[in-house]
Formats: structure tokens, C-alpha cells, sequence
């Protein structure tokens, strides 16, 4: 099944809101990563910003698309990533640099586990953010082991013939493991650059 990652990015605290209404469409859940504006018109305005992001299947996506848009309480803006489960090998026409990236998003302090396995298999570009998990209240009293709210969100930009590798690498560690424990996509690149190499 296709799947597509949801980023909207709003101002700080309104992610959890937004999370409630997509958790009654049947979403399950997603990740907020906290950052900052650097400029735009779009985020001038917030000082602080939360980056809601959310792993959803490609048929929910213009239901999804429209409960963010209709519960927005401030300017902001939300895209759709297509992105793939670890397992898929992409295909040849989504390949269209010679980069893909590798995310992660695990329970807080798993990422050592994850990322000495990457290198391992040949990763050499790993940035991790810090996250929370979206969570409600009642189900961490109901599953109080299954679901963290700290989490780790691990970035990997791996060249297209050692992306496989470290997947299977990274999965063999068991950080994916068990309901809440983890998740873990591709999104090929469509463009990327070194940048201050001529500097």
C-alpha cells in the first residue's frame, strides 16, 4: 500500500490539537519535532514552531489533507512526501539522484542501537532530532510500556546502493520491534546539493 508523509508545520502547540481531530479520522499517531523560523512568509510570524508529522496511507490523504486544513487555527502549511517502507526497493524511475533518506523515529535513547548499525553497513550521514510522540493521555494509561512520548527522529541520507544494506542492518537491530516501539520509511531525493564546497 502507498503511503505518504504529512508535515504540516504550525505554530507551537497547536500540533497536539491537530493531532486529536486526525486521530478521529483514524489516524494513528505521528511525531512532533520542535524548531524554529528562519524566514518566509509563511512562519514570519511564529517565533516557535511544532512540525507535526505523520505516516498515513495514500487513499486517506485528501481526508487527511482537509481535517489539517479545516482545524488550523493559524497560518501555517502542511505537504504530502511520498515515501516507502523499508522493505520496498524503489524504483528506478523514483530514483532520481543518487540519494535516498533514511528516517527513523524510535523511543528515545534506541537510537545509539540504530545508528551504530547504519555505520556499520556503510551510513555516514546521520542527523537526529529530538521529538515527542502524539500520544493521548488515556493511552498511555492503557499501554503505559507500548507508547513513549520522548523520541528519537533519525535522519540517514545514504547513496541509493548501500540504502538496502542499511535498512536490513538497522531492522536486524529489533529497534522497530513491537507495537509503539517504532517505524521506519524511505523518501527518495529529488535533488540534492554539498553546499560551502566552493567556499
Amino acid at each position: 500500500m502507498e503511503k505518504r508523509l504529512l508535515i504540516a508545520i504550525l505554530e507551537k502547540g497547536e500540533s497536539f490539537r491537530m493531532m486529536r481531530a486526525l486521530r478521529e479520522i483514524g489516524v494513528p499517531g505521528g511525531t512532533v519535532l520542535s524548531a524554529r523560523a528562519a524566514g518566509g512568509k509563511m512562519v514570519s510570524h511564529m517565533k516557535k514552531i511544532d512540525v507535526l508529522t505523520c505516516y498515513i496511507d495514500a487513499y486517506d490523504s485528501s481526508i487527511v489533507f482537509g481535517v489539517v486544513n479545516a482545524q488550523a487555527k493559524s497560518v501555517g502549511y502542511v505537504l504530502l512526501a511520498h515515501v516507502q517502507r523499508l522493505e520496498e526497493q524503489a524504483k528506478e524511475d523514483e530514483l532520481v539522484t543518487d540519494y535516498q533518506i533514511l528516517e527513523f523515529i524510535v523511543e528515545r535513547g534506541q537510537s545509539d542501537r540504530l545508528i551504530k548499525a547504519a555505520k556499520v553497513a556503510g551510513a555516514d550521514n546521520v542527523v537526529v532530532v529530538d521529538g515527542v510522540g502524539t500520544a493521548l493521555r488515556e493511552d498511555e494509561i492503557k499501554l503505559p510500556s507500548a507508547v513513549s512520548s520522548q523520541k528519537d527522529v533519525v535522519f540517514i541520507t545514504v547513496r541509493n546502493n548501500l540504502a538496502d544494506r542499511v535498512a536490513q542492518e538497522v531492522v536486524a537491530t529489533g529497534v522497530l520491534e513491537g507495537s509503539g516501539s517504532g517505524v521506519g520509511f524511505r523518501i527518495p531525493v529529488e535533488k540534492y546539493a554539498i553546499l560551502g564546497q566552493n567556499k
